[in-house]
């Protein structure tokens, strides 16, 4: 009676292609978990347009509206990196933060957000020159690829190359004091559950192009867990990956729904978790090996 499945979604955001998270939704729907968990970047982001970013939730909670069980959310870069998208998300949300947790069927719960504070694009300019010079380089060409009306596989592959140095930038891991302090009262406050699961949207441990990167402040919310048994989640590389760290579990989920190019690690999927008492059984399901009654 302990036992219990959830589902994971991976990021929608970042070239997002019409209509992948809505059969996503579906799929997951008849599979019927408790609930359902997302590793941030549904919208697209990045824009001072209260009424667009509106617009994209908007889809995000049309899409979410067939669901018949909770679903939790993290903020990614995508989701909040303006002063009207943070706004937005905690109108949406409510509260003055944006990480917290839960606890169900004694296993707690670590909602952590890497984009606190979250990383605008007016701090561009507090690179150094040679690197604002590169990501605001790989900008124009990113939106020239992106005014295409069509993209072949090798606009879609140059479009992700040029998207490194943004995404290197954006991915970097923002954890705040405050933050630190909040999880470790959660922590000393629900020390005898059986099970403590991580997610955050970029994986502290993990850069986009694969190399180690300075984890910052996760280092501290990683101590405060080492007596325990925890698994981590994390998205925005749009590539699968999997990491023992610290003995643990480190999981960088791929895409439901954003940019892909063909790759290794590139896959749209749903991650199903089974939590037992002898620790979660986990497997990925691909989007493309679930069909519907109809077939």
């Amino acid at each position: 009676p302990d036992d219990f499945q959830f589902a994971i979604i991976s990021d929608n955001a970042g070239g997002a292609r019409p209509g992948v998270l809505a059969a996503a939704m579906e799929l997951v729907n008849l599979l019927q978990p408790e609930f359902v968990v997302s590793v941030g970047d549904l919208i697209e982001g990045y824009s001072d347009d209260q009424g667009e970013v509106r617009e994209w939730w908007q889809e995000i909670d049309d899409d979410l509206e067939q669901l018949d069980m909770p679903f939790f959310f993290v903020p990614g870069n995508h989701d909040i990196n303006t002063d009207v998208s943070l706004d937005m998300w905690r109108e949406r949300f409510g509260g003055d933060r944006d990480y917290y947790h839960f606890v169900y069927k004694n296993v707690l719960f670590l909602m952590i957000s890497t984009e606190d504070p979250p990383k605008k694009p007016s701090d561009l300019e507090s690179l150094s020159p040679e690197r604002y010079e590169l990501i605001t380089e790989s900008y124009q060409a990113m939106e020239e690829l992106q005014a295409k009306e069509h993209l072949t596989a090798e606009d879609a592959a140059r479009l992700l190359e040029m998207a490194r140095p943004v995404e290197e930038w954006v991915g970097e891991v923002n954890i705040s004091d405050d933050q630190v302090a909040y999880f470790k009262k959660v922590l000393e406050a629900n020390l005898d559950v059986r099970w403590s699961f991580c997610f955050l949207h970029s994986p502290p441990w993990q850069s986009a192009s694969g190399v180690e990167r300075d984890p910052g402040n996760f280092t501290k919310i990683e101590a405060l867990l080492a007596d325990r048994p925890y698994t981590v989640f994390a998205a925005h590389t749009h590539t699968y990956d999997y990491v023992e760290r610290n003995g643990r579990d480190y999981i960088t989920t791929a895409c439901t729904g954003a940019l892909n190019v063909p790759r290794p690690g590139a896959i749209d999927h749903v991650v199903w978790v089974t939590v037992t008492d002898r620790g979660p059984k986990i497997v990925n399901l691909l989007l493309n090996g679930m069909l519907d009654k109809r077939g």
